[in-house]
Protein backbone atom coordinates (compact mmCIF):
# COMPACT_ATOMS: atom_id res chain seq x y z
CA UNK A 1 0.00 0.00 0.00
CA UNK A 2 2.95 2.57 0.54
CA UNK A 3 4.14 2.00 -2.64
CA UNK A 4 0.72 2.79 -3.80
CA UNK A 5 0.27 5.95 -1.90
CA UNK A 6 3.96 6.95 -3.16
CA UNK A 7 3.17 6.40 -6.79
CA UNK A 8 -0.25 8.61 -6.51
CA UNK A 9 1.72 10.87 -5.04
CA UNK A 10 3.92 11.13 -7.78
CA UNK A 11 0.98 11.51 -9.87
CA UNK A 12 -0.75 14.46 -8.07
CA UNK A 13 2.47 16.54 -7.80
CA UNK A 14 3.41 15.78 -12.00
CA UNK A 15 -0.34 17.49 -12.47
CA UNK A 16 0.20 20.16 -9.83
CA UNK A 17 2.51 21.06 -11.63
CA UNK A 18 1.14 21.45 -15.04
CA UNK A 19 -2.02 22.80 -13.35
CA UNK A 20 0.43 25.26 -11.78
CA UNK A 21 2.05 25.97 -15.20
CA UNK A 22 -1.46 26.60 -16.92
CA UNK A 23 -2.05 29.13 -14.56
CA UNK A 24 0.73 30.89 -16.16
CA UNK A 25 -0.69 33.48 -19.14
CA UNK A 26 2.40 32.93 -21.20
CA UNK A 27 2.99 32.01 -24.51
CA UNK A 28 6.33 32.51 -26.81
CA UNK A 29 9.86 31.18 -26.90
CA UNK A 30 11.32 27.71 -27.05
CA UNK A 31 11.93 25.17 -24.25
CA UNK A 32 14.19 21.99 -25.46
CA UNK A 33 12.44 19.04 -23.80
CA UNK A 34 14.44 16.19 -23.59
CA UNK A 35 12.50 13.00 -25.06
CA UNK A 36 11.69 9.75 -23.23
CA UNK A 37 13.87 6.74 -23.38
CA UNK A 38 12.47 4.19 -26.38
CA UNK A 39 13.91 0.69 -26.45
CA UNK A 40 15.07 0.80 -29.98
CA UNK A 41 18.25 -0.27 -31.41
CA UNK A 42 19.30 2.44 -33.70
CA UNK A 43 22.16 2.82 -35.90
CA UNK A 44 25.05 4.34 -33.92
CA UNK A 45 28.62 5.30 -34.81
CA UNK A 46 30.91 2.74 -32.46
CA UNK A 47 32.63 6.22 -31.90
CA UNK A 48 31.00 8.44 -29.03
CA UNK A 49 32.31 11.34 -28.04
CA UNK A 50 29.89 12.75 -25.60
CA UNK A 51 31.33 11.00 -22.32
CA UNK A 52 29.00 12.65 -19.67
CA UNK A 53 28.61 10.30 -16.83
CA UNK A 54 27.48 7.92 -15.90
CA UNK A 55 26.86 6.15 -19.37
CA UNK A 56 28.77 4.10 -21.56
CA UNK A 57 28.27 0.00 -22.88
CA UNK A 58 29.88 -8.16 -26.46
CA UNK A 59 29.13 -10.87 -27.31
CA UNK A 60 29.18 -12.48 -30.37
CA UNK A 61 30.64 -9.72 -31.68
CA UNK A 62 30.45 -10.46 -35.49
CA UNK A 63 30.29 -7.55 -38.40
CA UNK A 64 30.58 -4.40 -36.61
CA UNK A 65 31.98 -3.31 -33.23
CA UNK A 66 29.21 -0.94 -32.31
CA UNK A 67 29.96 1.69 -29.21
CA UNK A 68 26.91 2.17 -27.65
CA UNK A 69 26.33 4.51 -24.82
CA UNK A 70 24.51 2.70 -22.42
CA UNK A 71 22.29 4.64 -19.47
CA UNK A 72 24.31 2.59 -17.05
CA UNK A 73 24.75 5.19 -14.13
CA UNK A 74 27.28 3.01 -12.39
CA UNK A 75 29.35 2.97 -15.51
CA UNK A 76 31.60 -0.20 -14.37
CA UNK A 77 32.34 -0.56 -17.82
CA UNK A 78 32.92 1.12 -21.45
CA UNK A 79 30.35 0.43 -24.40
CA UNK A 80 28.69 -2.73 -25.41
CA UNK A 81 30.17 -4.35 -28.65
CA UNK A 82 26.87 -5.52 -30.69
CA UNK A 83 27.86 -8.14 -32.98
CA UNK A 84 26.85 -6.83 -36.69
CA UNK A 85 27.45 -4.18 -38.74
CA UNK A 86 25.09 -1.26 -38.06
CA UNK A 87 26.85 0.97 -40.64
CA UNK A 88 28.58 3.40 -38.74
CA UNK A 89 26.87 6.58 -39.20
CA UNK A 90 24.64 8.75 -37.03
CA UNK A 91 21.16 7.69 -39.53
CA UNK A 92 22.04 10.97 -41.16
CA UNK A 93 18.95 12.19 -43.85
CA UNK A 94 19.27 14.27 -46.58
CA UNK A 95 17.58 17.45 -45.54
CA UNK A 96 15.37 17.14 -48.46
CA UNK A 97 14.52 13.40 -47.68
CA UNK A 98 11.98 12.24 -45.33
CA UNK A 99 13.36 8.71 -45.10
CA UNK A 100 15.68 5.96 -46.48
CA UNK A 101 15.81 2.24 -46.90
CA UNK A 102 19.06 0.38 -46.40
CA UNK A 103 19.20 -3.45 -47.49
CA UNK A 104 22.23 -5.18 -47.59
CA UNK A 105 23.88 -8.55 -47.15
CA UNK A 106 27.62 -10.31 -45.91
CA UNK A 107 29.49 -13.17 -45.52
CA UNK A 108 29.38 -15.20 -43.30
CA UNK A 109 25.05 -15.35 -44.11
CA UNK A 110 24.37 -11.96 -42.64
CA UNK A 111 21.23 -10.02 -43.64
CA UNK A 112 20.70 -6.66 -43.04
CA UNK A 113 17.50 -3.66 -42.89
CA UNK A 114 17.17 -1.04 -41.69
CA UNK A 115 14.64 1.88 -42.73
CA UNK A 116 13.18 5.13 -41.45
CA UNK A 117 10.80 7.54 -41.72
CA UNK A 118 9.76 10.86 -40.86
CA UNK A 119 6.11 12.34 -41.34
CA UNK A 120 5.01 16.14 -40.38
CA UNK A 121 1.50 17.31 -41.23
CA UNK A 122 0.20 20.64 -39.78
CA UNK A 123 0.44 19.85 -35.75
CA UNK A 124 1.65 16.50 -36.01
CA UNK A 125 5.83 15.00 -36.06
CA UNK A 126 5.98 11.54 -36.00
CA UNK A 127 8.77 9.20 -37.06
CA UNK A 128 8.74 5.55 -37.58
CA UNK A 129 12.14 3.33 -37.42
CA UNK A 130 12.47 -0.60 -38.48
CA UNK A 131 15.95 -2.40 -38.33
CA UNK A 132 16.74 -5.93 -38.96
CA UNK A 133 20.26 -7.81 -38.53
CA UNK A 134 21.67 -11.22 -37.99
CA UNK A 135 24.56 -13.19 -38.35
CA UNK A 136 25.29 -17.16 -38.83
CA UNK A 137 28.22 -19.16 -39.13
CA UNK A 138 28.88 -22.10 -41.82
CA UNK A 139 31.26 -24.00 -40.17
CA UNK A 140 28.70 -24.08 -36.85
CA UNK A 141 24.90 -23.91 -37.13
CA UNK A 142 24.62 -23.06 -33.64
CA UNK A 143 26.23 -19.68 -33.95
CA UNK A 144 24.05 -17.62 -34.61
CA UNK A 145 22.56 -13.76 -33.63
CA UNK A 146 19.91 -11.84 -34.45
CA UNK A 147 17.87 -8.78 -33.49
CA UNK A 148 14.76 -7.40 -35.13
CA UNK A 149 13.13 -4.05 -33.95
CA UNK A 150 10.87 -1.13 -34.60
CA UNK A 151 9.34 2.01 -33.36
CA UNK A 152 7.05 4.29 -34.31
CA UNK A 153 7.10 8.06 -31.88
CA UNK A 154 5.77 11.22 -32.43
CA UNK A 155 4.62 14.92 -31.16
CA UNK A 156 0.79 16.52 -31.13
CA UNK A 157 1.15 20.34 -30.52
CA UNK A 158 -1.96 20.74 -29.34
CA UNK A 159 -1.80 24.48 -29.03
CA UNK A 160 1.35 26.70 -29.27
CA UNK A 161 1.67 26.18 -25.24
CA UNK A 162 1.73 22.68 -25.04
CA UNK A 163 2.22 19.29 -26.45
CA UNK A 164 1.45 15.91 -25.92
CA UNK A 165 3.72 12.90 -27.22
CA UNK A 166 3.57 8.74 -27.55
CA UNK A 167 6.22 5.97 -28.57
CA UNK A 168 5.22 2.04 -28.91
CA UNK A 169 8.43 -0.37 -29.57
CA UNK A 170 8.98 -3.60 -30.15
CA UNK A 171 12.55 -5.63 -29.93
CA UNK A 172 13.37 -9.13 -30.22
CA UNK A 173 16.83 -10.22 -29.40
CA UNK A 174 17.73 -13.82 -30.18
CA UNK A 175 21.74 -14.70 -29.01
CA UNK A 176 22.26 -18.31 -29.23
CA UNK A 177 24.15 -20.29 -27.09
CA UNK A 178 26.23 -21.43 -29.46
CA UNK A 179 28.70 -22.12 -26.73
CA UNK A 180 27.82 -25.86 -26.88
CA UNK A 181 29.04 -26.94 -29.73
CA UNK A 182 27.80 -30.71 -29.67
CA UNK A 183 24.62 -29.84 -32.11
CA UNK A 184 22.59 -33.07 -31.62
CA UNK A 185 22.54 -31.80 -28.08
CA UNK A 186 18.84 -31.58 -26.71
CA UNK A 187 19.70 -28.37 -24.33
CA UNK A 188 17.51 -25.71 -25.47
CA UNK A 189 20.22 -23.32 -27.16
CA UNK A 190 17.83 -20.55 -28.38
CA UNK A 191 17.05 -17.85 -26.41
CA UNK A 192 14.72 -15.23 -27.15
CA UNK A 193 14.70 -11.60 -25.32
CA UNK A 194 11.60 -9.37 -26.44
CA UNK A 195 10.76 -6.47 -25.07
CA UNK A 196 7.48 -4.19 -25.69
CA UNK A 197 7.55 -0.53 -24.50
CA UNK A 198 4.18 2.36 -24.92
CA UNK A 199 5.21 5.61 -23.54
CA UNK A 200 3.02 8.51 -23.19
CA UNK A 201 3.86 12.09 -21.87
CA UNK A 202 2.88 16.24 -21.88
CA UNK A 203 4.76 19.12 -22.20
CA UNK A 204 4.90 23.09 -22.43
CA UNK A 205 6.20 24.08 -25.51
CA UNK A 206 6.51 28.04 -25.61
CA UNK A 207 6.57 31.17 -23.04
CA UNK A 208 6.49 34.15 -23.24
CA UNK A 209 9.53 34.98 -21.22
CA UNK A 210 10.77 30.91 -20.98
CA UNK A 211 10.15 31.32 -17.29
CA UNK A 212 8.34 27.86 -16.65
CA UNK A 213 8.74 25.11 -18.26
CA UNK A 214 6.80 21.49 -16.96
CA UNK A 215 6.45 18.09 -18.30
CA UNK A 216 5.19 14.50 -17.07
CA UNK A 217 5.52 11.34 -18.84
CA UNK A 218 4.42 7.84 -18.10
CA UNK A 219 6.88 5.01 -19.68
CA UNK A 220 6.22 1.02 -19.30
CA UNK A 221 7.93 -2.18 -20.59
CA UNK A 222 7.46 -5.87 -21.02
CA UNK A 223 10.32 -8.28 -21.21
CA UNK A 224 9.88 -11.79 -21.68
CA UNK A 225 12.21 -14.71 -22.59
CA UNK A 226 11.96 -17.99 -24.04
CA UNK A 227 12.46 -19.85 -20.56
CA UNK A 228 9.70 -18.49 -18.52
CA UNK A 229 11.33 -15.60 -17.08
CA UNK A 230 9.45 -11.88 -17.58
CA UNK A 231 9.44 -8.43 -16.24
CA UNK A 232 7.32 -5.45 -16.19
CA UNK A 233 8.62 -2.02 -15.92
CA UNK A 234 6.75 1.57 -15.49
CA UNK A 235 8.00 4.86 -14.49
CA UNK A 236 6.06 7.66 -13.65
CA UNK A 237 7.97 11.74 -13.81
CA UNK A 238 6.90 14.99 -13.44
CA UNK A 239 8.95 17.96 -13.81
CA UNK A 240 8.77 21.57 -13.62
CA UNK A 241 11.68 24.26 -13.66
CA UNK A 242 11.29 28.01 -13.07
CA UNK A 243 13.87 30.49 -15.41
CA UNK A 244 15.04 33.41 -13.79
CA UNK A 245 16.60 35.98 -15.75
CA UNK A 246 16.38 33.11 -18.34
CA UNK A 247 19.42 31.66 -17.25
CA UNK A 248 19.19 30.50 -13.51
CA UNK A 249 16.79 27.24 -13.59
CA UNK A 250 15.33 26.52 -10.28
CA UNK A 251 14.14 23.02 -11.16
CA UNK A 252 12.15 19.81 -9.16
CA UNK A 253 11.63 16.11 -10.79
CA UNK A 254 9.74 13.71 -8.88
CA UNK A 255 9.88 10.04 -10.53
CA UNK A 256 8.40 6.64 -9.61
CA UNK A 257 10.45 3.46 -11.37
CA UNK A 258 8.75 0.45 -10.71
CA UNK A 259 9.91 -3.17 -11.40
CA UNK A 260 8.44 -6.71 -10.82
CA UNK A 261 9.83 -9.74 -11.94
CA UNK A 262 9.40 -13.22 -11.89
CA UNK A 263 10.56 -16.54 -13.18
CA UNK A 264 10.12 -20.34 -13.03
CA UNK A 265 12.50 -20.46 -10.18
CA UNK A 266 10.84 -17.99 -8.15
CA UNK A 267 8.16 -18.52 -5.96
CA UNK A 268 5.67 -15.51 -7.13
CA UNK A 269 6.97 -11.98 -8.44
CA UNK A 270 9.85 -10.07 -7.06
CA UNK A 271 9.48 -6.42 -7.02
CA UNK A 272 12.13 -3.29 -6.70
CA UNK A 273 10.09 0.19 -6.70
CA UNK A 274 12.26 3.66 -6.29
CA UNK A 275 11.05 7.11 -5.63
CA UNK A 276 12.95 10.09 -6.42
CA UNK A 277 12.77 13.95 -5.81
CA UNK A 278 15.35 15.74 -7.29
CA UNK A 279 15.20 19.86 -6.87
CA UNK A 280 17.96 21.71 -8.08
CA UNK A 281 19.47 25.35 -8.60
CA UNK A 282 21.72 26.02 -11.40
CA UNK A 283 23.51 29.63 -11.64
CA UNK A 284 25.37 30.87 -14.56
CA UNK A 285 27.65 33.83 -13.78
CA UNK A 286 29.72 35.01 -16.77
CA UNK A 287 33.00 32.92 -16.30
CA UNK A 288 30.95 29.67 -14.23
CA UNK A 289 28.27 28.09 -13.44
CA UNK A 290 27.22 26.30 -10.17
CA UNK A 291 24.51 23.57 -9.81
CA UNK A 292 23.19 23.00 -6.47
CA UNK A 293 20.72 20.26 -5.20
CA UNK A 294 20.05 16.36 -3.89
CA UNK A 295 18.70 13.46 -5.21
CA UNK A 296 16.30 12.08 -2.03
CA UNK A 297 16.00 8.39 -3.51
CA UNK A 298 13.30 5.87 -1.58
CA UNK A 299 13.27 2.43 -1.22
CA UNK A 300 10.83 0.86 1.05
CA UNK A 301 9.90 4.13 2.46
CA UNK A 302 13.65 4.35 3.48
CA UNK A 303 15.03 7.90 2.38
CA UNK A 304 18.79 8.42 1.42
CA UNK A 305 19.72 11.57 0.33
CA UNK A 306 22.07 12.09 -2.86
CA UNK A 307 24.30 15.04 -3.47
CA UNK A 308 24.49 17.04 -7.01
CA UNK A 309 26.89 19.25 -6.88
CA UNK A 310 29.02 20.73 -9.86
CA UNK A 311 31.06 23.86 -10.35
CA UNK A 312 32.20 24.22 -13.65
CA UNK A 313 34.60 27.53 -14.66
CA UNK A 314 36.12 29.19 -18.10
CA UNK A 315 39.51 29.50 -17.51
CA UNK A 316 40.34 30.63 -20.92
CA UNK A 317 36.99 31.20 -22.44
CA UNK A 318 36.03 28.32 -24.83
CA UNK A 319 39.61 26.73 -25.13
CA UNK A 320 39.18 25.59 -21.35
CA UNK A 321 37.14 25.38 -18.94
CA UNK A 322 37.51 23.29 -15.63
CA UNK A 323 34.98 21.44 -13.26
CA UNK A 324 34.52 19.33 -10.87
CA UNK A 325 31.60 17.82 -9.18
CA UNK A 326 29.69 15.16 -6.23
CA UNK A 327 27.20 13.49 -7.03
CA UNK A 328 25.38 10.23 -6.70
CA UNK A 329 22.60 8.32 -7.75
CA UNK A 330 21.00 4.67 -7.29
CA UNK A 331 20.53 2.16 -11.18
CA UNK A 332 18.63 -0.81 -11.31
CA UNK A 333 20.18 -4.29 -11.60
CA UNK A 334 17.30 -5.79 -13.24
CA UNK A 335 16.28 -8.21 -15.77
CA UNK A 336 16.25 -5.74 -18.53
CA UNK A 337 19.92 -4.03 -17.45
CA UNK A 338 21.46 -7.12 -16.81
CA UNK A 339 20.88 -8.85 -20.01
CA UNK A 340 21.72 -5.82 -21.82
CA UNK A 341 24.94 -5.94 -21.16
CA UNK A 342 24.82 -9.82 -21.54
CA UNK A 343 22.50 -12.11 -23.14
CA UNK A 344 24.32 -14.70 -22.54
CA UNK A 345 22.90 -14.39 -18.73
CA UNK A 346 20.99 -17.34 -16.59
CA UNK A 347 17.12 -16.77 -17.54
CA UNK A 348 16.71 -16.47 -13.70
CA UNK A 349 19.23 -14.01 -13.24
CA UNK A 350 21.29 -15.93 -10.90
CA UNK A 351 21.60 -19.62 -9.48
CA UNK A 352 23.92 -17.38 -6.60
CA UNK A 353 21.59 -15.05 -5.39
CA UNK A 354 19.12 -16.07 -2.96
CA UNK A 355 15.18 -15.72 -3.55
CA UNK A 356 14.14 -11.87 -3.31
CA UNK A 357 17.79 -10.67 -3.91
CA UNK A 358 18.02 -10.75 -7.76
CA UNK A 359 16.43 -7.42 -7.97
CA UNK A 360 18.62 -4.65 -6.85
CA UNK A 361 20.16 -1.01 -6.86
CA UNK A 362 23.71 -0.52 -7.26
CA UNK A 363 24.43 2.43 -5.18
CA UNK A 364 27.11 5.17 -5.62
CA UNK A 365 28.50 8.71 -5.07
CA UNK A 366 30.59 10.02 -7.99
CA UNK A 367 33.08 12.26 -7.07
CA UNK A 368 34.83 13.98 -10.36
CA UNK A 369 36.82 16.34 -12.33
CA UNK A 370 38.14 17.31 -15.61
CA UNK A 371 38.97 20.04 -17.96
CA UNK A 372 37.04 20.03 -21.31
CA UNK A 373 37.51 23.03 -24.70
CA UNK A 374 38.13 23.57 -28.24
CA UNK A 375 41.39 24.89 -29.47
CA UNK A 376 41.43 25.84 -33.42
CA UNK A 377 39.66 22.25 -35.09
CA UNK A 378 40.46 20.03 -31.45
CA UNK A 379 37.64 19.47 -29.28
CA UNK A 380 38.60 17.33 -26.02
CA UNK A 381 36.99 16.30 -22.93
CA UNK A 382 39.37 14.65 -20.14
CA UNK A 383 37.74 13.47 -16.90
CA UNK A 384 38.88 11.60 -14.14
CA UNK A 385 37.28 10.69 -10.56
CA UNK A 386 36.56 8.44 -7.65
CA UNK A 387 33.51 5.99 -7.71
CA UNK A 388 32.81 3.50 -4.27
CA UNK A 389 29.84 1.18 -5.37
CA UNK A 390 27.64 -1.12 -3.62
CA UNK A 391 26.01 -3.69 -5.38
CA UNK A 392 27.82 -3.40 -9.05
CA UNK A 393 26.78 -6.20 -10.77
CA UNK A 394 29.63 -8.84 -12.25
CA UNK A 395 28.72 -11.54 -14.37
CA UNK A 396 30.50 -15.02 -13.43
CA UNK A 397 30.07 -18.48 -15.54
CA UNK A 398 29.46 -21.35 -14.01
CA UNK A 399 32.33 -22.37 -12.61
CA UNK A 400 30.68 -25.93 -11.15
CA UNK A 401 29.56 -26.99 -14.61
CA UNK A 402 31.87 -27.42 -17.33
CA UNK A 403 29.62 -27.07 -20.06
CA UNK A 404 27.71 -24.37 -18.77
CA UNK A 405 26.24 -21.90 -21.71
CA UNK A 406 24.85 -19.30 -19.65
CA UNK A 407 26.51 -16.56 -17.17
CA UNK A 408 25.69 -15.57 -13.28
CA UNK A 409 24.67 -12.22 -12.23
CA UNK A 410 26.28 -11.30 -8.48
CA UNK A 411 26.32 -8.35 -6.90
CA UNK A 412 29.34 -6.71 -4.78
CA UNK A 413 31.29 -3.54 -3.62
CA UNK A 414 34.19 -2.14 -5.47
CA UNK A 415 35.53 1.01 -5.32
CA UNK A 416 36.45 2.29 -8.87
CA UNK A 417 38.50 4.84 -10.26
CA UNK A 418 38.99 5.77 -14.05
CA UNK A 419 40.21 8.33 -16.20
CA UNK A 420 38.41 8.76 -19.54
CA UNK A 421 38.34 11.36 -22.61
CA UNK A 422 37.28 12.00 -26.06
CA UNK A 423 38.91 13.92 -28.98
CA UNK A 424 37.77 15.28 -32.03
CA UNK A 425 39.71 17.10 -34.50
CA UNK A 426 38.42 18.39 -38.21
CA UNK A 427 42.53 17.74 -39.88
CA UNK A 428 41.03 19.30 -43.06
CA UNK A 429 38.40 20.01 -44.90
CA UNK A 430 36.27 16.39 -45.39
CA UNK A 431 38.99 14.89 -43.00
CA UNK A 432 37.27 13.96 -39.63
CA UNK A 433 39.12 12.21 -36.39
CA UNK A 434 37.73 10.78 -33.36
CA UNK A 435 38.74 8.75 -30.80
CA UNK A 436 37.85 8.43 -27.11
CA UNK A 437 39.42 5.88 -24.24
CA UNK A 438 38.42 4.56 -20.29
CA UNK A 439 40.51 3.20 -17.92
CA UNK A 440 39.10 1.73 -14.76
CA UNK A 441 40.72 0.50 -11.91
CA UNK A 442 38.75 -1.41 -9.40
CA UNK A 443 39.66 -2.23 -5.81
CA UNK A 444 37.22 -5.24 -4.74
CA UNK A 445 35.99 -5.02 -1.03
CA UNK A 446 34.85 -8.31 -1.04
CA UNK A 447 38.37 -10.69 -0.37
CA UNK A 448 36.14 -13.47 -2.05
CA UNK A 449 35.81 -11.83 -5.13
CA UNK A 450 39.62 -11.37 -6.89
CA UNK A 451 38.72 -9.83 -10.10
CA UNK A 452 35.45 -7.97 -11.65
CA UNK A 453 33.90 -10.85 -13.69
CA UNK A 454 32.72 -10.13 -16.82
CA UNK A 455 33.93 -6.48 -16.80
CA UNK A 456 36.66 -4.90 -19.29
CA UNK A 457 39.11 -1.90 -17.46
CA UNK A 458 40.63 -0.57 -20.79
CA UNK A 459 38.86 0.33 -24.12
CA UNK A 460 40.57 2.80 -26.79
CA UNK A 461 38.33 3.52 -30.20
CA UNK A 462 39.19 5.74 -32.88
CA UNK A 463 37.74 6.49 -36.34
CA UNK A 464 38.94 8.30 -39.18
CA UNK A 465 36.88 9.79 -41.84
CA UNK A 466 37.28 11.15 -45.41
CA UNK A 467 34.81 12.32 -48.52
CA UNK A 468 36.35 12.82 -51.47
CA UNK A 469 35.31 13.06 -55.10
CA UNK A 470 32.66 16.29 -54.10
CA UNK A 471 31.84 14.64 -51.75
CA UNK A 472 30.50 11.22 -53.17
CA UNK A 473 32.49 8.54 -51.87
CA UNK A 474 32.98 8.67 -48.10
CA UNK A 475 35.86 6.43 -46.62
CA UNK A 476 36.16 5.29 -42.80
CA UNK A 477 38.53 3.17 -40.76
CA UNK A 478 38.37 2.73 -37.00
CA UNK A 479 40.75 0.61 -34.45
CA UNK A 480 39.08 -0.84 -31.23
CA UNK A 481 41.01 -2.51 -28.32
CA UNK A 482 39.91 -3.80 -25.15
CA UNK A 483 42.06 -5.57 -22.72
CA UNK A 484 41.64 -9.29 -22.06
CA UNK A 485 38.26 -9.86 -19.50
CA UNK A 486 38.82 -11.76 -16.54
CA UNK A 487 36.86 -14.82 -15.33
CA UNK A 488 36.82 -17.96 -13.64
CA UNK A 489 38.44 -20.72 -15.51
CA UNK A 490 36.19 -23.88 -15.09
CA UNK A 491 39.36 -25.99 -15.07
CA UNK A 492 40.64 -25.55 -11.41
CA UNK A 493 38.04 -22.61 -10.55
CA UNK A 494 40.90 -20.02 -10.93
CA UNK A 495 40.78 -16.43 -11.73
CA UNK A 496 42.03 -16.49 -15.33
CA UNK A 497 41.86 -13.72 -18.46
CA UNK A 498 40.72 -13.97 -21.61
CA UNK A 499 42.43 -12.78 -25.05
CA UNK A 500 42.90 -9.06 -25.87
CA UNK A 501 40.84 -7.43 -28.32
CA UNK A 502 42.06 -5.22 -31.65
CA UNK A 503 39.89 -5.14 -34.13
CA UNK A 504 41.17 -2.65 -37.22
CA UNK A 505 38.22 -2.24 -39.79
CA UNK A 506 37.03 -0.39 -43.00
CA UNK A 507 33.82 0.85 -44.76
CA UNK A 508 33.15 3.10 -47.64
CA UNK A 509 29.91 4.36 -49.03
CA UNK A 510 29.57 6.02 -52.72
CA UNK A 511 26.48 8.35 -53.30
CA UNK A 512 25.43 7.70 -57.17
CA UNK A 513 22.99 10.32 -56.92
CA UNK A 514 20.94 12.44 -53.80
CA UNK A 515 18.49 9.30 -53.78
CA UNK A 516 20.78 6.25 -54.20
CA UNK A 517 24.47 5.08 -52.65
CA UNK A 518 26.73 1.81 -52.24
CA UNK A 519 28.08 0.70 -49.63
CA UNK A 520 30.23 -1.68 -48.00
CA UNK A 521 31.86 -2.40 -44.85
CA UNK A 522 35.00 -5.05 -44.13
CA UNK A 523 35.13 -5.73 -40.78
CA UNK A 524 37.65 -7.40 -38.00
CA UNK A 525 40.33 -7.01 -40.82
CA UNK A 526 42.97 -9.04 -37.99
CA UNK A 527 40.45 -11.82 -38.13
CA UNK A 528 40.78 -11.62 -34.62
CA UNK A 529 38.56 -14.55 -32.94
CA UNK A 530 38.84 -13.08 -29.49
CA UNK A 531 35.94 -14.17 -26.82
CA UNK A 532 34.20 -11.23 -24.96
CA UNK A 533 32.29 -14.26 -22.89
CA UNK A 534 34.31 -17.31 -22.02
CA UNK A 535 33.44 -19.81 -24.43
CA UNK A 536 31.77 -16.94 -27.03
CA UNK A 537 34.30 -16.47 -30.19
CA UNK A 538 33.55 -13.77 -31.86
CA UNK A 539 33.05 -14.24 -36.02
CA UNK A 540 36.29 -13.26 -37.62
CA UNK A 541 36.64 -11.18 -40.72
CA UNK A 542 33.47 -10.32 -42.08
CA UNK A 543 32.33 -8.56 -45.32
CA UNK A 544 28.95 -6.93 -45.67
CA UNK A 545 27.45 -4.56 -48.11
CA UNK A 546 24.70 -2.94 -50.29
CA UNK A 547 22.15 -0.47 -51.60
CA UNK A 548 20.62 2.79 -49.73
CA UNK A 549 17.69 4.58 -51.16
CA UNK A 550 16.66 8.01 -50.03
CA UNK A 551 13.01 9.32 -50.57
Amino acid sequence: MNHIRNASLVLFMSLSFIAAAQKEKISGGEVVVDATYKATLLQSEKIKTDFSLPTLDTTTKVQQYELTNRSYKVEYLPPKLRPIAMGSEKKEQNEVKNGYVKVGYGVPSAPYADASYAFSKDKLRAIATFNHYSIRSAKNDLMRYGNTGGNLSGNYYVSKNYAVNANLGYNQETPRYYALTDTASSVNTTQQLKTFTFGAGIFNTATADRSLTYGASMNFYRLGDNFASKELGTTLQGNVTKWFADKHPLSILVKGDFTSYNSTETAGSERLNNLFVQPSFTFHGKAFSLQAGANLAAVSDEWTPFPMLELSVNVLGERLAAFAGWKGDLQKNNFRSLTDYNPFLNSHISTFLPANQKLSNAEYYDYFGGVKGRSGKLDYHLQAGYRPVKNLALYQNNKEAKDSLTFSAIYTDVNLSYLKGSVTMNIVKDLELTATFVQNIFIMKDTLIAKPWGLPSTDINAMIKYRTMERKLGLKGQVFFQNGIPYINPMGGKADKLGTLLDISLGAEYNINDNFSLWLDVNNVLNNKRQRWYRYPSFGTNVIGGLKVKF
